[in-house]
């Protein structure tokens, strides 16, 4: 009886456990009275930041975890979830001494000791992890400061799988850190299995694509579902102080809901081990003991439950205590999107001010601001208010997009139509417009980010045409409306001239809107939007993402099209990929991209996939159809019906 109590209890607290919400935590206070992170080894907390290791101890160790556990994966359905933590390290070495041994960001198993003998390592392995069969899985972002003979021959950021030897290292310029310190960003992206890490000096706190690494990992075939995370650190035989100055996490899946199962039976006890009593005798104390036991179970499910809501409760409490703002902030978000006044968004962009500009679009300018009250930087659309339909493009944008959420779409914050103004306020995105990564002067965008925005690309068409109630056609595709935020990914904006149809009734004719070079040809034909024609427009996207290069070129809306499907028709088609990033680049993956764009701008638009089908495609997991040997064909009837034309 008493063990079949506490079996309950066990399970029920288990099952507690199992209706906690996805980790999210801001941390940027470290005081003393804090207790949301547990230290280890030469670890320690301060009122604006927390310690790793002493200055003046060789073979220091030391680790500080946050006390709650990441669900990283469910082991029913395989999902992984998509998680991003950013924070801000200094490390501090005594002058003329060497450095040693560096900082890491990890992932283990709860309960991850420190093992003996790893001052050289980090404080998360030892010279037993030079191979990925450990018993004690870690995964982890080194900082690198000092060069072991296994090490690259300098000072590096790595990415490492279960063992010391880093799967993935490029160099760090640790010099640059002497202004300020460094602030890091690392994601993974479970839809590719993409584990990426940007940085960036705090002189310039900006995140680019040439300082960043990334490796492909599938965490459910290294990590337990549920993970400890935190940092390590350790000097080895060198001095080196490590400072991290603030911490935020987020992840996305929540634990699913377990039904407890029922109790195992109790065996049958062993007649030589009951001793013999009578039916009254044995009657009397079942009637004492039952009431007792009982009592006694429910008041250690009572104190247990009590005092694990109680730890719970004090441990969401001071994690909002640590950010009045952070918490705040969560609050009026969950109240987005709203009305504004004119005066608010006026002050945030100081008053439209032509600095603040960042660009300007078909029916607008943007402007970047900042509202205090949220601690929120945004971009504010001002529509041409003298466009005759300013008023319709205002309405029609703040229909659309206030009813979608997806992590592919532009965040929608709220609006304004005051003084004559129609004022769209969103997110700002930190990396800017996709367009200008491809197409401009600076620095080359990597394969894997591109790879990894044609995917967000197709899962943002996927949720507007089948998740929302209502089918959203965007009808205006192109790099300009892809923007990319800290860590490049990709989210879908300005929803200015899209439209929602009824799939249950025939499309109805209007006058074709969108941009020349990525709108369907059968669409310019007979004026009917319709999904395949915001396909089309992907596919066209795909196409400039693998080759670098404007489809509307030379007077041709098609030109790139056409370019592409020669190397095809050739056997060639590799040869169609972005000179720019010098074979630098997944060869299936290049392939894919290229194949599954080709087909997204088939002629026919039957032939097209849907983005569910091409998001299959783009992760593998189920063959891309074989393309027929044809090329675009340069005087492609545009004014004919669409059954002459697929006649013809």
């Amino acid at each position: 009886m008493k063990s079949n109590c506490l079996i309950h209890i066990v399970i029920v607290l288990n099952f507690l456990l199992h209706l906690a919400n996805p980790l999210f935590f801001n941390l940027t206070d470290f005081g003393p009275d804090g207790d949301l992170l547990a230290y280890q080894g030469d670890a320690q907390s301060l009122s604006v930041a927390f310690q790793l290791n002493e200055l003046d101890e060789p073979c220091s160790v030391a680790r500080a975890t946050y006390i709650d556990p990441l669900y990283l994966w469910d082991n029913s359905t395989k999902t992984i979830t998509d998680f991003t933590t950013r924070f801000s390290i200094t490390t501090v070495g005594l002058e003329g001494n060497d450095y040693a041994e560096g900082i890491a960001f990890f992932l283990a198993p709860v309960g991850y000791p420190i093992p003996p003998n790893s001052c050289k390592y980090l404080a998360l392995m030892n010279s037993s992890n030079f191979n990925p069969y450990t018993p004690s899985p870690v995964v982890m972002v080194e900082f690198d400061t000092h060069v072991n003979t296994w090490d690259p021959e300098t000072e590096h950021i790595g990415i490492n799988n279960n063992s010391i030897r880093s799967a993935a290292t490029t160099k760090w310029d640790r010099d640059n850190e002497t202004e300020g310190g460094i602030q890091i960003l690392i994601t993974y992206n479970a839809t590719i299995k993409n584990l990426t890490v940007f940085w960036a000096y705090e002189k310039k706190p900006v995140f680019r694509p040439e300082s960043s690494l990334t490796h492909h990992i599938d965490l459910t075939e290294v990590l337990p579902e549920w993970v400890t995370v935190g940092f390590s650190g350790s000097t080895g035989e060198g001095t080196e102080k490590h400072f991290v100055n603030f911490w935020t996490f987020n992840s996305t899946l929540e634990p699913r809901v377990v039904t407890p199962p029922e109790p195992a039976p109790a065996p049958t006890p062993k007649a030589t081990l009951v001793p013999p009593q009578n039916d009254h005798h044995r009657s009397k104390k079942s009637h004492f003991l039952v009431p007792t036991v009982v009592s006694l179970c429910s008041l250690l499910f009572g104190g247990g439950l009590f005092l694990f809501l109680l730890m719970k409760w004090k441990s969401r409490k001071k994690t909002n205590g640590k950010s009045a703002v952070s918490l705040n902030t969560d609050l009026e978000r969950r109240a987005l999107p709203k009305k504004f006044s004119y005066a608010e968004l006026s002050a945030a962009t100081n008053g439209f001010a032509d600095e603040r500009r960042l660009g300007e679009g078909g029916s607008g300018l943007v402007y970047r601001g900042h509202l205090s009250d949220l601690d929120l930087q945004i971009a504010v659309k001002r529509i041409h208010a003298q466009s005759g339909n300013s008023g319709d493009l205002f309405i029609n944008e703040v229909k659309m997009i206030s009813r979608v959420i997806h992590r592919n779409l532009v965040p929608f914050i709220g609006w304004c139509n005051e003084q004559g103004e129609f004022l769209l306020v969103y997110e700002y995105m930190t990396n800017g417009s996709l367009d200008s990564h491809l197409f401009g002067n600076g620095r080359t965008l990597q394969w894997n980010l591109r790879y990894s925005i044609a995917l967000g690309l197709a899962s943002a068409l996927h949720y507007l045409h089948e998740e929302v109630e209502k089918c959203v056609l965007h009808r205006d595709i192109k790099p300009e409306n892809i923007l990319l935020d800290m860590d490049f990914t990709a989210k879908l904006g300005d929803f200015g001239i899209a439209k929602h149809i009824d799939t249950q009734f025939p499309i109805e004719r209007t006058n074709p809107v969108g941009t020349h070079g990525y709108v369907a040809p059968e669409y310019l034909a007979d004026g009917k939007a319709s999904k395949t024609a915001d396909v089309f427009s992907f596919g066209v996207v795909g196409l400039e993402l693998a080759c670098g290069q404007r489809n509307y070129r030379e007077g041709d809306p098609l030109l790139l099209v056409k370019e592409v499907w020669a190397h095809h028709k050739t056997g060639n088609i590799l040869d169609a990929a972005d000179e720019k990033l010098r074979m630098d680049f997944d060869i299936k993956e290049m392939r894919c991209l290229l194949n599954v764009s080709l087909l997204c701008t088939h002629p026919t638009d039957s032939e097209r996939p849907s983005a569910a089908q091409v998001i299959q495609y783009l992760k593998f997991e189920v063959p891309v159809p074989e393309l027929p040997q044809m090329m675009h064909d340069p005087v492609f009837p545009y004014n004919l019906d669409a059954t002459e034309r697929r006649t013809k």
